[in-house]
């Protein structure tokens, strides 16, 4: 089943929809009868995992458990891969979790970016520069943020872009991530319904509130 979807073409009547057999990219221009126009290897999806797809302009991201690939969009019928990159932080039993972040893509998954570097969220904190889209770059892999597990975690980011909130099975903690190359640890805090079965999802409300679902509630 698919684990990512999101909108495209200039009306939103094409659907990008990311799982664990590739991408497809459906017309739903008439809703009741959707039909899938064309499928893409992405190179970085998981059968077992799946993934997610978030759109930036006319680029598409799309992680998955093989990392992280970039997708021309420009005509979103014909979706063309432009790099790809693995965070080294990310494996076929790390849960993709929901996220937000409002700094460049809304609504993220385990991954956000921040101008123009990307944030992942697996065993540990990588940071990918996706300043050339054709060779994204890893700058930063393997973070210890002392939240994260195999089971992967969600980022929310601030409106400002300067404060990422990493949520994982231990916990949350806070990153300033101000200048992406350099991320700061700061405080990290429980919240009672985070449990080591899941990785957990946060969505940040106007900057104010950090709304944690994990196991416990």
């Amino acid at each position: 089943s698919a684990s990512g979807v999101a909108l495209a073409g200039g009306g939103g009547d094409v659907a990008l929809v990311a799982g664990g057999l590739g991408l497809a990219v459906v017309d739903v221009s008439v809703p009741a009868e959707a039909k899938t126009v064309t499928k893409l290897d992405t190179g970085v999806l998981c059968y077992d995992t799946g993934g997610h797809v978030v759109l930036s302009g006319k680029r598409a991201f799309v992680t998955g458990a093989r990392g992280v690939a970039i997708i021309d969009i420009s005509d979103p019928r014909k979706p063309m891969v432009i790099g790809r990159g693995n965070p080294g932080v990310l494996s076929r039993w790390t849960e993709l979790g929901m996220g937000s972040g409002r700094s460049a893509l809304v609504g993220s998954t385990s991954y956000v970016l921040v101008g123009s570097h990307m944030l992942v969220a697996g065993n540990g904190l990588a940071i990918v520069d996706c300043t050339n889209p054709w060779a994204p770059r890893v700058v930063r892999s393997g973070l210890r943020t002392g939240v994260l597990t195999d089971k992967g975690g969600s980022i929310a980011v601030s409106e400002d872009g300067k404060t990422a909130y990493v949520v994982g099975s231990l916990g949350v903690r806070v990153v300033n991530v101000s200048n992406p190359k350099q991320p700061v640890l700061g405080a990290a805090f429980e919240t009672g319904v985070l449990t080591r079965a899941g990785c957990g999802h946060a969505v940040l409300v106007d900057d104010a509130k950090l709304l944690v679902v994990g196991g416990l509630g």
